[in-house]
């Protein structure tokens, strides 16, 4: 289509929030269920495999959770549930790919962004932490060394970040001022 369409998949599912990148997209129910569909290239759908979807598919493993926040990074994805936990899967760069929902030593999180290979999340104390492929120095830690878990972005702790996006190999933050 070039047009617009609605997605028959979707249509009795009313979703609250969307996030796509090159490879895949992601619908997020209002009922915090999450549906993926693209490439499933290192396991970025979330459904326990590498097998590409046509069509939008509700990822079982976050069934138990009721998540608020989606963001799809170039091979991976993020969820915050409702209290604050944040589950990855696909791969970011330093993982191989984890092909189902998997949870982060992450608490009280609030929001997520993902680029190329790289992840962000925001605490509610508006603290940033980012983990992944430290490529051009992405990740905001002065270096560009991979990051396997999430870590602290030591530059932004004097500041309240509100708000994160990132895309590629960049990120962008908005603070509470």
């Amino acid at each position: 289509e070039l047009a617009p369409t609605v997605m028959p998949s979707l249509q009795a599912v009313r979703v609250v929030g969307v996030a796509a990148n090159d490879m895949h997209s992601l619908a997020l129910s209002e009922e915090g269920l999450v549906y993926s569909w693209g490439s499933g290239f290192r396991g970025a759908l979330g459904h326990g495999d590498e097998e590409s979807q046509y069509t939008p598919k509700l990822i079982e493993g976050l069934k138990a959770e009721r998540v608020v926040r989606v963001a799809a990074g170039f091979e991976h994805s993020l969820a915050v549930t409702q209290g604050g936990r944040v589950f990855e899967w696909g791969g970011n760069g330093v993982q191989q790919g984890y092909l189902a929902p998997t949870l982060v030593p992450l608490q009280k999180v609030v929001e997520v962004s993902a680029g190329a290979n790289c992840s962000f999340a925001v605490s509610e104390e508006g603290h940033v932490y980012s983990w992944g492929f430290g490529r051009e120095g992405v990740l905001g830690h002065g270096d560009q060394e991979p990051q396997p878990a999430p870590k602290l972005i030591d530059a932004l702790q004097a500041v309240k970040v509100a708000g994160i996006s990132c895309y590629s190999i960049y990120c962008l933050a908005v603070s509470e001022a």
